[in-house]
């Protein structure tokens, strides 16, 4: 019987999905640079282009580029790994090492991971009062 709770839990209950010690480390540091804001802009490029990268990964799975898949998977694990996504970067590390290895059947499965490590991400970042920050602006010089 507790063998089944575990099972049941296990799956309702997942590891945070964004390392807040790393959140308030970079709040910290771009506080120190007198640039606050500079962290929101940060986050609001990362969440801008995940869902491309996402896509990237899945795209190359498809087309049986292994080392596609490696490449696309280290990027997004560092820029995960950067802003505190400990479950995403986790996830990017296992498709960077499927893709190292060739083993891109491996790779397809971790996809539904993938996806899910990702909206996890955003919306832990969001709940953490990062999103909605307004874009950078271009800077026009004349």
């Amino acid at each position: 019987e507790s063998g089944a709770l575990d099972a049941v839990l296990a799956r309702w209950v997942t590891p945070s999905s964004v390392d807040d010690a790393t959140l308030e480390r970079l709040r910290a540091e771009f506080g120190a640079l007198n640039r606050p804001e500079a962290l929101g802009v940060v986050i609001h490029d990362f969440l801008e282009t995940l869902p491309s990268r996402v896509a990237a990964i899945g795209s190359a799975v498809d087309e049986g580029d292994s080392e596609q898949v490696r490449m696309e998977a280290h990027s997004l694990k560092g820029a995960a790994a950067t802003l505190g996504g400990t479950r995403l970067a986790r996830v990017c590390a296992a498709l960077e090492e499927a893709g190292q290895e060739r083993e891109l059947e491996q790779a397809g499965h971790l996809l539904p991971e993938l996806e899910e490590a990702s909206r996890a991400t955003q919306a832990a970042l969001a709940a953490n009062g990062v999103a909605g920050v307004a874009p950078r602006k271009e800077s026009t010089v004349g």
